[in-house]
C-alpha cells in the first residue's frame, strides 16, 4: 500500500514547521545570552568609568583640600570646615564634600576605657542623622597595631551608610560634619564650631573660655594659639592643656565622593582621610559603601 502525496505533503510540512520551532528556540537562546553578555559589558564599562572618575578625583583633589578650604574661606570671610562641588565625569555625576578633619571632635581623644558615656554624650550632642544609631566598639589592641582605637564609622554607628554619613545635598547635613575618628586630637579653634571647641575644652580647660576664643578669631582672623593663650587669663596649668587641646592649622583632611550613573540612577560613596598630623609619612585611609 502506498503513501498518498497528501500525506507525504503534511508529514514535510510537519518537520519543517518541528525544524523552525527548533531554530527558533535556538535563536532566542543565543540572542538571550547576547543580551546578558552586552548587560554585562555596559555594567563593567560603567563600573569602570565609575573608577577611573574617583581615582581622578582621589589623586588631583584630596592633595589639594586645605587649599579648597582656605579658597572658600576667602571667599565668604567666614571659617569654612567643608565645601561640596559637583561635576560630571565619563558618564558619572560626581558629589564631592571636602572637610577639614582637624577642625572636628577627635572621638578618640575622650574614647578611653572610662569614658564610654563620654563619648556616647558627645557624639549624641553633636552628631545628628535619619536612622543612625550609636554602636561603640573601640580596638582593645589600638595601641600595639599602631591605629586609633576608633578609625572607622563602623566602629561608632551600627551599620551606617554612605548615604547617611555623607548627608543630602538638598536635606540634611552630614551627621559626622562635627566628629572624626582621624588626626592627632588637637581642635583647628580657627574653624570649629562652638559646640565642639566646647565639648574639647570642657575638662581641661573650661568651657567659660569658648565664647572668648570664638571672638578672638572672629576679631582677629588668623590669630595664632600662642596669641590666644596670651589675650586669656589662664592657670599654667590652664594654658599647657588649651595648648594641647587647640591649634590653628589643620593636617588632616577628608573627601568625599559620591559617584551616580546617569543611566541607572545608582549611587556609591566613598571616604578618603589624608592624615599628616602625627606620622612623618601621611596615612591614608579609604572606605566605600
Amino acid at each position: 500500500m502506498r503513501n498518498s502525496p497528501r500525506h507525504n505533503s503534511a508529514y514535510v510540512l510537519l518537520m519543517t514547521l518541528l525544524l523552525l520551532v527548533m531554530a527558533a528556540v535556538a535563536m532566542l537562546g543565543v540572542s538571550r545570552l547576547s543580551l546578558q553578555r552586552a548587560v554585562a559589558s555596559l555594567r563593567e564599562e560603567e563600573e569602570l568609568q565609575r573608577k577611573w572618575a574617583s581615582l581622578s578625583c582621589r589623586r588631583t583633589l584630596l592633595p589639594r583640600a586645605e587649599t579648597i578650604l582656605a579658597a572658600a574661606e576667602a571667599r565668604s570671610r567666614e571659617p569654612v570646615i567643608q565645601v561640596t562641588s559637583t561635576l560630571t565625569l565619563v558618564g558619572q555625576e560626581v558629589r564631592l564634600v571636602f572637610t577639614d578633619e582637624q577642625a572636628k571632635l577627635n572621638l578618640n581623644h575622650i574614647a578611653t576605657d572610662e569614658s564610654t558615656q563620654c563619648v556616647q554624650s558627645a557624639v549624641g550632642r553633636l552628631a545628628h542623622g535619619p536612622g543612625l544609631e550609636m554602636r561603640f566598639r573601640p580596638l582593645a589592641s589600638s595601641a600595639q597595631l599602631d591605629v586609633p582605637s576608633l578609625s572607622s564609622w563602623g566602629q561608632v554607628f551600627q551599620n551606617p551608610s554612605g548615604g547617611q554619613l555623607m548627608g543630602s545635598p538638598d536635606g540634611y547635613p552630614s551627621p559626622v560634619g562635627a566628629i572624626t575618628c582621624w588626626g592627632d586630637g588637637r581642635l583647628n579653634f580657627q574653624r570649629t564650631s562652638g559646640e565642639a571647641l566646647e565639648e574639647r575644652i570642657r575638662d581641661s580647660v573650661g568651657i567659660a573660655f569658648v565664647s572668648q576664643i570664638t571672638g578672638l578669631r572672629r576679631e582677629t582672623p588668623g590669630i595664632g594659639i600662642d596669641r590666644v593663650i596670651d589675650e586669656l587669663e589662664l592657670s599654667s596649668v590652664q594654658r599647657s592643656n588649651l595648648r594641647e587641646a587647640l591649634t590653628s592649622r589643620s593636617s588632616c583632611h577628608g573627601l568625599w565622593i559620591a559617584t551616580t550613573s546617569v543611566r541607572t540612577g545608582a549611587t556609591k560613596y566613598e571616604l578618603l582621610v589624608e592624615d599628616r598630623s602625627a606620622q612623618p609619612v601621611p596615612r591614608t585611609y579609604y572606605f566605600n559603601w
